[in-house]
């Protein structure tokens, strides 16, 4: 995937020194692929316990828009069970295309065995709508 069609105001969060980055997502042949980077900027090796893709709606105002949240499983994808200390890795995750709503956000969520670091990134409808077509 090139670099040309990574997003560049990209979504990225920072928790207790794991680092996650949303750097894009596309679509090929009946497939989404969403490209992430994690990195571990402590001295600590970051055990991956789970890792899931939930809808989560957002809210506007004081209301909060259909709680019912869907659960969306990777058909594919290059996780490690481990991220060493100090160092950073690109993961890909392909799901059957699918889509969602304006109303509603995609939340990627991985946890750390024994540990309370727990990354959450958000992956907003806009870049699954304007994904860039992959050959």
């Amino acid at each position: 995937m090139e670099k040309g069609g990574w997003i560049k105001n990209r979504n990225s969060a920072l928790v207790r020194g794991i680092e996650g980055f949303v750097k894009g997502v596309y679509v090929g042949n009946g497939k989404l692929f969403v490209l992430l980077e994690i990195a571990n900027r402590t001295n600590i090796n970051y055990d991956v316990e789970s890792v899931s893709f939930i809808t989560s709606p957002i809210q506007t105002g004081r209301r909060q828009l259909e709680t019912e949240e869907k659960i969306f499983v990777p058909i594919w994808s290059n996780q490690p069970e481990n991220f060493s200390k100090k160092s950073s890795k690109k993961l890909v995750y392909v799901f059957d295309k699918f889509n969602i709503s304006d109303n509603k956000t995609m939340l990627f969520i991985m946890n750390e065995i024994d540990g309370e670091r727990t990354l959450t990134l958000e992956i907003k409808p806009k870049y699954i709508i304007n994904a860039d077509a992959i050959r």
